[in-house]
């Protein structure tokens, strides 16, 4: 009965695969992408890799706001993350901001922020509107791009304790360059991507 039921729906109102656009019976993702969406095992909450880097790579790219917006339905429940006193997200420069319509590494922290009961703070600010890091392969040169990238905007009087969040993890550079300044502000972070690409990518 429900599966006729989802039948009936899609022929009134196609629901789209996020990843490929084909038709995925009132899912996020179709039954061909699904299961290539992975787990990370530590650092982010996802592989870089199959469905996942496809929606990403749409949404950052098109962009697409109402994909990246369901992609972020698909974060499950992350157990065994507490004690943290605010979320702050590694930001966009204003202006691929502008252009964008809005920030994937944002959206994450509002997401986490609702499943997590923790507040979003907006403490970083992008300095420099240089060519995005995702054409840049190496560690080295990732590393030299971020480099001064980032400033505090807001300092709290008293340490606290960051979960800092971005939209993908590649070399680890940017998340380094963020973290750098919050701690030396003098405040605790860990850090976690919502996409991490495979180590063996990185080789």
């Amino acid at each position: 009965m429900l599966k006729n039921l989802e039948k009936f729906l899609d022929t009134l109102w196609p629901t789209q695969c996020i990843a490929c656009d084909e038709v995925s019976q009132m899912q996020i993702f179709c039954r061909y992408c699904e299961p290539s969406v992975k787990p990370a095992d530590s650092g982010a909450v996802f592989l870089f890799s199959g469905a996942i880097r496809e929606v990403i790579h749409k949404a950052k790219c098109s962009p697409d706001e109402s994909r990246a917006r369901q992609l972020m339905k698909t974060i499950p429940p992350l157990g065994g993350i507490s004690g943290f006193d605010g979320i702050v997200f590694v930001p966009i420069h204003w202006r691929r901001r502008l252009t964008r319509g809005f920030d994937l590494s944002a959206l994450f922290a509002l997401t986490l922020s609702k499943q997590l009961k923790i507040p979003v703070l907006d403490w970083l600010q992008n300095t420099r509107f240089d060519r995005p890091l995702t054409l840049s392969a190496s560690k080295i040169e990732r590393a030299a791009l971020t480099q001064g990238r980032y400033k505090i905007r807001k300092n709290a009087d008293t340490p606290k304790n960051i979960l800092l969040v971005d939209d993908v993890m590649t070399t680890g550079a940017t998340l380094e360059a963020a973290k750098s300044v919050l701690a030396t502000a003098g405040h605790p972070v860990t850090c976690l991507a919502l996409a991490r690409t495979p180590l063996l990518m990185l080789q």
